[in-house]
C-alpha cells in the first residue's frame, strides 16, 4: 500500500464560532474510515462543541487563499516594521553624528582661537576624528560617507578661508601624521570610545599649564615694570645730582 499525504480541514458546526482546525498526516487508504469516525469525537478548543464537519475542496481553496493572503500581509507588515525601525535607527545615527561633529568643531575651535593649535592641525584633527565618528556607527547604519565627507571638508574650507591659507586641504590632511598627535588620541577616547577620563585629565592639565603660563607672564611683566621704574628713578637721581653739582660749581666760581 502506498502512503499519501492528506490534509483535512474541519470546521466547527457552531455558526457563532467558526473555528477551523487542520490535520495533516501520512495515512494509508484504509485509515480514511478511521479519520471519518474522528469527525464525531473532535472537540472544538474554542467553544467545546463536537461534530466538526469536513470542508469541501472549494471551501478549502478559499481558506488557503485567505491564509496565503494573511501570511503575505503579515510578511509585508514585518518588512514595513523592519524598514521603519531601520529608518528610525538611521535618523538617530545621523543626529548623533551631526551632534558629535558640532561638539568636536567647537572643542577644536576653542584651541584654534587660543593659538593652542594651528589651522592646519585643526583641519587634520577635525577631518580624521569626524570620519572616525561615522565609522564607529556603521554597524547600526551605513552613513552617506561621500555626502558627510563633503560636509566635513566644507567646514574645514571655511577655517582655511578665515585664516587666508591657500594650501590644499586634502594635501594638508594626507601629509599630517595624525597618529602621533596627542590631541587625536585624547579626542578619539572621548568621541569614539565614550571615555571622558583621559579627556578631562588632558583639559585639566591644559588649563593648569595655561594658568601657570599666564602667571609667569604676569610676574615677568611686574618684574619688567619694576626694572623700568627703578631705571627711571635712577636716571632721575642722576639728573638731580648733575644739576646740584653744576649749581655748586657755579657758586664757587662766583
Amino acid at each position: 500500500m502506498k502512503k499519501e499525504e492528506e490534509i483535512f480541514f474541519y470546521e466547527c458546526p457552531n455558526p457563532k464560532c467558526g473555528y477551523i482546525i487542520k490535520v495533516s498526516k501520512n495515512v494509508l487508504e484504509e485509515d480514511k474510515n478511521t479519520l471519518e469516525e474522528l469527525e464525531n469525537n473532535i472537540e472544538c478548543p474554542k467553544c467545546g462543541k463536537k461534530g466538526f464537519k469536513k470542508l469541501s475542496k472549494e471551501k478549502i481553496k478559499e481558506i488557503k487563499e485567505k491564509e496565503n493572503k494573511k501570511v503575505e500581509e503579515n510578511n509585508l507588515k514585518k518588512r514595513q516594521d523592519l524598514h521603519d525601525k531601520k529608518v528610525d535607527v538611521a535618523k538617530d545615527v545621523v543626529k548623533y553624528i551631526v551632534k558629535e561633529r558640532k561638539n568636536l568643531f567647537e572643542d577644536l575651535k576653542t584651541k584654534l582661537l587660543s593659538d593652542q593649535i594651528s589651522p592646519q592641525r585643526f583641519i587634520s584633527l577635525f577631518y580624521n576624528i569626524s570620519c572616525d565618528i561615522m565609522t564607529s556607527r556603521k554597524k547600526e547604519y551605513l552613513p552617506d560617507f561621500a555626502g558627510e565627507r563633503k560636509t566635513i571638508l566644507a567646514m574645514g574650507h571655511d577655517v582655511l578661508d578665515l585664516y587666508n591659507i591657500k594650501e590644499d586641504q586634502e594635501e594638508i590632511i594626507d601629509s599630517y601624521d595624525i597618529q602621533k598627535d596627542e590631541i587625536y588620541e585624547v579626542y578619539h577616547q572621548k568621541y569614539i570610545e565614550g571615555d571622558n577620563t583621559t579627556y578631562n585629565e588632558y583639559i585639566g592639565e591644559t588649563r593648569l599649564n595655561n594658568y601657570m603660563k599666564k602667571l609667569e607672564e604676569k610676574n615677568m611683566a611686574k618684574q619688567e615694570s619694576r626694572c623700568s621704574n627703578s631705571s627711571k628713578k635712577y636716571q632721575k637721581n642722576l639728573e638731580l645730582n648733575f644739576k646740584k653739582s653744576l649749581n655748586d660749581g657755579i657758586k664757587k666760581i662766583k
